[in-house]
């Protein structure tokens, strides 16, 4: 019989296979191809080096007729119109209208309306509300403060914190200006606390309530004062309004070492004549579980204390702590 071959074996001759009649001819005749010529090269790439490292001439915009006035006349309308978002226009007005003597000029301006409430007329709310802007600026701190107030009110000698604060309240600010957002929360520093303190006003005028958005951003403070241990920035915003909770009082006893100033701050802020609710909580467990265990490990004096403290406010809520009670929570405690 005759063999069979089988296409695509590797047995079969080169001229079964499939791919045989696929193959190109080479053509050796053919020239090869011309190399570029090497003396354009080098010059083509010059210009692209030359056009890649030419800069971009920056087109400057064409400034308004406004912002073309001299610096002086746009300064009167700054301190004229006392509106902060002026400079924000355009970056040819923030540097024609950012100088330490446009502060100083636009402070006077601004605080102005807010004092001598006992002398004229109650501010209305977008006063108050551009006074309270004013110094949550970034260039209101301390030191500025300090500054604007030795040329408002002449002094003769060295101030010292006191001082200042006795300069400021002799210009009877009104009793409804707010502290600006930045002022009551952390990081606290000395700087910090001083200015926050010359918006409480002088004994015995009542701090003025803070709003709902201020009034947690206090909240938030007076936590990152007690971490911080910052015991006059705590001491200014319990004054403020705000109300001491069981979970802050246990931030500061069990989460952050029991300092003993910053615990009486608490337990000292709580008025249970006041209409305002107690948020603590004296028969709380965890604190006298702590309280219990900081006999055993050998701070027996911050447990007393933290006990002292709670049963003396259990006995001005009303709810005096017996010793069956007491010792019924000592026992949860301890199970």
């Amino acid at each position: 019989m005759t063999p069979i071959k089988v296409r695509g074996k590797r047995g079969a001759v080169s001229a079964q296979k499939w791919h045989a009649g696929k193959k190109r001819p080479v053509n050796r005749d053919a020239s090869p191809a011309p190399k570029p010529n090497s003396s354009v090269i080098p010059q083509a790439s010059v210009q692209l080096s030359e056009a890649s490292s030419r800069k971009r001439k920056r087109r400057r915009p064409e400034l308004s007729e406004f912002e073309q006035l001299p610096v002086e006349i746009l300064q009167d309308i700054f301190v004229y119109c006392a509106n902060l978002d002026l400079p924000l226009a355009s970056s040819a007005l923030m540097s024609k209208l950012s100088s330490r003597h446009m502060y100083l000029r636009l402070t006077k301006c601004a605080v102005q309306p807010v004092l001598g409430f006992e002398y004229k007329e109650m501010p209305c709310a977008a006063q108050l509300a551009a006074a309270t802007r004013l110094f949550g600026c970034r260039f209101m701190t301390w030191d500025f403060f300090r500054a604007w107030l030795d040329e408002d009110v002449p002094f003769t000698r060295p101030r010292k914190t006191d001082d200042y604060w006795n300069a400021w309240t002799s210009l009877k600010p009104s009793k409804f200006f707010l502290p600006p957002a930045k002022l009551l929360h952390g990081h606290w520093t000395t700087e910090k606390a001083n200015l926050l303190s010359i918006f409480l006003p002088e004994p015995p005028t009542p701090s003025p309530p803070l709003t709902s958005v201020l009034l947690e951003l206090a909240h938030a403070g007076a936590a990152q004062a007690i971490a911080e241990r910052a015991h006059v920035a705590l001491r200014l915003l319990l004054k403020m309004g705000v109300h001491p909770t069981t979970e802050m009082l246990r931030f500061a006893v069990i989460d952050h070492g029991c300092d003993r100033r910053l615990v009486e701050m608490l337990f000292d802020s709580v008025y249970p004549e006041e209409k305002v609710a107690v948020d603590i909580d004296p028969l709380d467990p965890a604190l006298w579980a702590w309280a219990e265990k900081a006999y055993e490990r050998g701070c027996a004096q911050d447990g007393e204390s933290v006990l002292d403290a709670l049963k003396s406010l259990a006995w001005r809520l009303g709810r005096p702590v017996n010793l069956s009670l007491q010792n019924r929570l000592t026992l949860q405690n301890r199970q």
